[in-house]
């Protein structure tokens, strides 16, 4: 037997005959003590919204050339070649968080090492506004907006836009919710939230609010104080910040007299 350690060792046989005559031949060895493989990138526990990844890495004590299966969740998923320099690179395609991805070389031993690392993919993000609904009129100042964001994190900034200007900003709370306010004015006002996340990805939702201060209401005719001889009077006006079929009551020294209804003009 001959104890080999290194690439390539010399291994030399010697005979010497009762003669003491010397020969002896000489031959190479290259030896390779069990591989070693590590994953270098992504590190573990990474956040992407890259499709596919990258996935990189060195070995030691194998042979450029050799197959390095890559595996998402167990399936195989790609095949890269260990090369000259004794590192490799291959690709993987994630879908979820988290999901593991595994890189195995099985030398020409028939040895088999592998490395382990965990990447949680994020797709594109999505952000709806619930609350309150498109088109809905309010009294409010401000109005409070509630909503759902999807492929977000916890902490993600959300900012509200009235009429495509900066009014407030809010985060993303650990239900994948959020919530913040905006100060409306008119009708209709535009109110949109933009998530950009840490992808730097922007995403965004609009809806239409109309906003209706308190209401005024004034009597144009008769002028008070006049006379009049006919029975009934007719009484007409104009309202500000109300609709069109809103009701105004008529009333006659405190008694309710008659009902009349706002106009489209």
């Amino acid at each position: 037997t001959a104890k080999v350690m290194g690439r390539p060792d010399s291994v030399s046989a010697q005979l010497t005959d009762r003669f003491q005559r010397v020969v002896s031949d000489t031959m190479f060895v290259n030896y390779y003590p069990t591989p070693t493989l590590t994953i270098f990138s992504p590190p573990t526990n990474s956040d992407t919204s890259l499709q596919p990844i990258v996935v990189f890495g060195t070995v030691a004590n194998a042979k450029a050339g050799d197959t390095i299966k890559i595996y998402v969740n167990g399936v195989l998923n790609t095949q890269a070649m260990v090369i000259s320099d004794f590192t490799w690179s291959g690709t993987a395609k994630i879908i979820g968080r988290p999901d593991s991805i595994s890189a195995q070389l099985t030398d020409q031993f028939q040895r088999v090492v592998s490395d382990t690392i965990f990447v949680n993919y994020y797709p594109t993000p999505t952000i709806t506004i619930f609350s309150p609904p498109t088109n809905s009129d309010t009294s409010l100042q401000p109005i409070v907006i509630f909503g759902t964001v999807s492929n977000a994190i916890a902490g993600d900034t959300i900012k509200i836009y009235v009429n495509g200007v900066l009014n407030t900003q809010t985060v993303v709370l650990s239900g994948l919710t959020w919530s913040g306010t905006a100060k409306v004015m008119g009708r209709p006002d535009s109110v949109s939230i933009q998530l950009t996340d840490r992808f730097q990805r922007v995403v965004s939702d609009t809806i239409f609010v109309n906003y209706y201060p308190t209401p005024t209401l004034t009597i144009f005719s008769p002028p008070t104080n006049s006379d009049t001889s006919l029975q009934p009077i007719v009484v007409f006006g104009t309202v500000a910040n109300a609709k069109a079929g809103d009701t105004i009551k008529i009333y006659v020294n405190g008694v309710l007299n008659t009902q009349a209804m706002v106009i489209s003009d």
